[in-house]
């Protein structure tokens, strides 16, 4: 059961982002009630598929750019022409704070894989942190995750971006990767 303090905090937040728009404040609310649901699905072993870390950290990591996203339990199946909201970890293991303020900021991001490895899609939807994240902190965030439009079996690859900097598992930090089946 998910307590109420999230959905108020989910409907707190959805009115805030939206400008009052009552339209808007649903829409964001739905997002962030489906965010819950995925989360409380996956704890009750529902279509459900545990996600691995890329590689382990090495010390060639640049210090700027060390961390990891950690693994939790994702939904293996994902609706075509949808948007999930997925519940990731970021872990900063950097020499610098994390944020997505100010631009071009830090934030989640992902590329969509086929299943021999092939890029697909390479610029996933931006996802700003809701908090800053200091050096030594892991924070929970949701990241919202448009699955290709075809269906198939594909690989999602979460990692972090610094748009017109540098995407971060290029510079040794840690991603996560996770087959999807889309149908």
């Amino acid at each position: 059961m998910v307590p109420c303090g999230i959905l108020g905090e989910f409907a707190e937040r959805a009115l805030k982002t939206s400008g009052g728009s009552v339209s808007q404040t649903v829409t964001r609310a739905r997002i962030g009630l489906a965010a819950m649901l995925l989360v409380v699905a996956a704890a009750d072993g529902l279509s459900q598929t545990a996600a691995k870390p890329e590689a382990e950290p090495t010390a060639a990591a640049h210090p700027a750019y060390a961390g990891r996203i950690l693994p939790h339990i994702l939904p293996g199946r994902m609706a075509p022409n949808t948007t999930a909201m997925i519940r990731v970890t970021v872990e900063n293991e950097s020499n610098r704070n994390w944020q997505s303020l100010p631009p071009p900021g830090i934030a989640l991001s992902y590329h969509w894989l086929g299943t021999q490895g092939k890029i697909l899609v390479w610029d996933g939807i931006r996802t700003g942190f809701p908090v800053e994240v200091r050096p030594g902190q892991k924070k929970a965030m949701f990241l919202a995750v448009q699955p290709p439009s075809e269906p198939g079996r594909y690989v999602l690859q979460v990692t972090l971006v610094e748009d017109g900097v540098a995407w971060f598992e290029n510079k040794g930090f840690v991603s996560v990767s996770m087959p999807v089946e889309v149908r």
